[in-house]
């Protein structure tokens, strides 16, 4: 039987095995470097995370943000109809005109179940209609209308624009919200919103021989949904508003559009640029991108930019 080793005056009895012990300032040294190391390794991970994070939208395009109280306007392009909606020309000469815009009476409800706000407010249009009748030999029904670059709403982290459903408020279509979902520094927010309509015109007046004067008074009340104190909400107007050439492109867009849906349903088989436009309407714009020239994007000066929370609010 192996005998157990016994201290002696202190030492060990030796037992063949060499045994190694560290002095005590080796120890010290040792854990001073392995709690640097560490400290180290934590700083790097604390550094690597603000690296990775990313910059807002608004940000990276140096978008000015303005006061939501101003009143902005932008051109609108004026044009008249016949009956079946076909543009028409009858014989008239239109004035330039543009549309103003003003916001209004900004609320935010009390967190549901989920923990979501409904933000709602209101912003109202209006646009003068002015032109000379040059020429009467056209006796039928006509209309005169407009094309507007109306508000966009979208999102100060992504740029995203928000899709949303529209309605007019005497139609009685079932409302209901339009949900855009956010992918921001690894969360996703569910954003919805919908827009409700009324208009009306003033009437066509005389005002002197052959000149004709007439103003459309649109409000438009906005109802968003988003997570309790989410400020990613953005409102943007285009600068240029709308033009002759872009009247004309948006006519041959829908042209183009419906001659190849029409192919298609000939063929039964959908074509390669109908199957390009249609996965471009799909997909969620960012805001300095045009919807009307394909590969074509704007500058941050185009925008009149301001923050949906900076609406005048209701109680005021």
């Amino acid at each position: 039987m192996a005998k157990k080793n016994k201290e002696i005056d202190g030492a060990k009895k030796d037992d063949g095995v060499e045994h190694h012990s560290m002095p005590t300032n080796a120890r010290k040294k040792r854990v001073i470097l392995v709690l640097l190391i560490l400290g180290i390794a934590s700083a790097v991970a604390v550094i690597t995370s603000i690296v990775v994070k990313k910059t807002p939208y608004i940000d990276i395009k140096g978008i000015e943000i303005l006061s939501a109280k101003n009143i902005y306007s932008n051109p609108v392009y004026v044009y008249t109809t016949n009956v079946d909606g076909e543009i028409t020309d009858i014989g008239s000469d239109f004035e330039d005109s543009s549309a103003s815009f003003k916001f209004y009476d900004y609320s935010v409800s009390e967190p549901d179940e989920d923990d979501n706000e409904i933000t709602t407010f209101k912003y109202d249009i209006t646009v003068p209609i002015k032109f000379v009748r040059k020429d009467y030999s056209y006796k039928d029904k006509y209309f005169y209308t407009y094309n507007i670059s109306r508000p966009i709403f979208f999102d100060r982290y992504t740029g995203e624009v928000y899709q949303k459903y529209t309605s007019r408020s005497d139609s009685g279509e079932e409302t209901q919200l339009r949900t855009n979902e956010i992918s921001w520094n690894g969360k996703t927010y569910k954003i919805g919103i919908r827009t409700e309509t009324s208009s009306v015109w003033d009437g066509k007046e005389q005002e002197s021989k052959n000149v004709y004067t007439d103003t459309n008074r649109v409000t438009t009340t906005v109802y968003i949904s988003a997570p309790k104190g989410y400020d990613g909400l953005m409102a943007a107007i285009f600068k240029h508003g709308y033009n002759q050439d872009y009247f004309k492109k948006t006519q041959e867009n829908n042209k183009k559009l419906d001659e190849l849906r029409k192919q298609a349903e000939e063929t039964g088989e959908k074509s390669e640029e109908l199957i390009r436009i249609e996965e471009r309407q799909r997909k969620t714009n960012v805001l300095l991108q045009s919807t009307i020239y394909e590969n074509m994007t704007y500058a941050a000066s185009d925008f009149y930019v301001f923050q949906v929370n900076d609406i005048e609010p209701a109680d005021k």
